[in-house]
């Protein structure tokens, strides 16, 4: 509770500088639009809106709050309250972290329970994950300054791979669908949703779980885009798609590289476009995704350690090798990485000893998560940076920027070999010995 009390008091005191304009300016002119015109007018050709209707309610709420409560108040009160939700979020998303983590230590190790000592709590590490995540500079920097609403949708994303992992199908589906509908951006935990679905649990339990789904998905689109909503919704996100036709938004990826904000239409290699080659990169990716997963789940029963670190692959994919990726597309890989980390150092602890976890949680793991926070704490330092001073330009005396702004190719490379450290996690823990996993606590199937 302390850690969450002062990670709020940190937002709180981070709320003393602007919001990004352009984003908080989107969200009050789209709540007022949607107070005023309800949400079946919401979306029209001649008013820009590419968010899906997820967060349009978020929005509605938050405007009918203002007016009824508040309405000789001043454009200050909505820039707090949007940013109080994300903020909100945030600190849930530590709870859940601290919750689940907590529960790891009721799985104790054979070797250990057979020489009658007691296993050790996972609650002080369970802490420090959740106190990580609260303090996490980009987490903070991406609520409570900029205003934006990824924490919304990654607590979705990452409730419903808890709920996976503990067996309930129908209410994991429930919440990546209400993430998905709030950002489509979830779609990139789809491979992992869907075959744990299809081979961890039977027909029944996978089917009724996609009708709960998709009944929830027609209801939240429904008042929005009418009785036909999931073609509504598509064209809706086609259109969201196609809004910026360029390589990379300000990302550290593979496309930075090559170049930002280059035209991802043009050829490239082998008669195929830029946009293409990112697509083909990404398909390559989720197929060898996909093959280590069904190997992984032929051999072991629900496991969180297992599922965490395909969560963060499958999330961490797209936005190294597929174009028109923005810098915050970033952000739900930070939990599940953040989780992968402390889940294996938990279950390290039961072989290795309280030694073995220092080196777990300290070392080369803990490292690339804080590498990887840092460097989008400082890519959207630069992004806010940009569009606060768009125009005159941002001073040559703010040194920081123009230091981030140089080396951005460093950064990216950077970037892209922490991908590669997760992707050659995924093969050694799919491809490693059974032996080793049952040391860690991996159920068996036949178990």
């Amino acid at each position: 509770m302390l850690v969450l009390v002062a990670g709020f008091g940190v937002r709180l005191w981070a709320m003393r500088w602007p919001p990004f304009p352009i984003d908080m300016g989107d969200w009050i002119a789209w709540g007022e639009r949607v107070l005023a015109v309800g949400p079946g007018n919401f979306y029209s050709e001649s008013v820009f809106a590419d968010y899906a209707p997820g967060y349009v309610y978020v929005m509605w709420l938050t405007a009918a709050i203002k007016h009824g409560l508040l309405p000789a108040a001043g454009i200050g009160t909505y820039h707090f309250l949007y940013r109080l939700t994300p903020m909100l979020i945030d600190l849930a998303t530590g709870a859940l972290i601290y919750n689940v983590l907590a529960r790891e230590e009721t799985a104790p190790d054979q070797a250990i329970v057979q020489s009658g000592t007691p296993p050790r709590t996972a609650a002080p590490l369970a802490l420090l994950a959740a106190a990580c995540h609260v303090f996490n500079p980009a987490i903070i920097f991406n609520s409570a300054v900029w205003g934006q609403i990824d924490a919304t949708f990654t607590f979705g994303m990452l409730l419903a791979v808890v709920l996976l992992a503990r067996g309930r199908a129908e209410w994991a589906v429930v919440s990546y669908v209400v993430a998905f509908m709030i950002k489509p951006q979830a779609i990139s935990l789809a491979p992992l949703i869907g075959l744990v679905l299809l081979l961890r649990f039977p027909p029944r339990r996978w089917l009724l779980a996609a009708a709960a789904g998709l009944a929830l998905a027609y209801v939240i689109a429904a008042p929005f885009l009418g009785l036909n909503a999931f073609w509504g919704l598509y064209r809706q996100l086609q259109k969201s798609v196609e809004t910026y036709p360029y390589t990379s938004l300000f990302t550290y990826n593979l496309w930075a590289l090559y170049g930002m904000w280059e035209d991802d239409r043009v050829p490239f290699r082998l008669g195929l476009s830029v946009r293409s080659t990112g697509t083909l990169l990404y398909l390559v990716g989720i197929v060898c995704g996909v093959a280590l997963l069904v190997r992984q789940l032929r051999r072991t029963r629900h496991d969180l350690q297992t599922y965490v670190l395909f969560a963060t692959y499958f999330t961490f994919l797209p936005v190294m090798v597929l174009t028109r990726m923005h810098e915050r597309y970033l952000y739900p890989v930070l939990p599940f990485l953040l989780m992968v980390v402390f889940v294996h150092a938990i279950r390290r602890s039961r072989v290795v000893g309280q030694r073995g976890v220092s080196w777990c949680v300290l070392g080369t793991p803990f490292g690339a998560y804080g590498v990887l926070s840092v460097l989008h704490t400082l890519n959207l330092y630069h992004v806010y940076t940009y569009y606060l001073n768009y125009g005159p330009g941002v001073p040559r005396s703010n040194t920081l920027f123009y230091f981030i702004d140089d080396y951005a190719k460093l950064w990216s490379i950077v970037t892209l070999l922490i991908f590669a450290g997760v992707g050659a996690a995924l093969v050694r823990w799919s491809l490693g010995r059974p032996s080793y996993q049952a040391q860690l606590g991996v159920p068996d199937p036949a178990s």
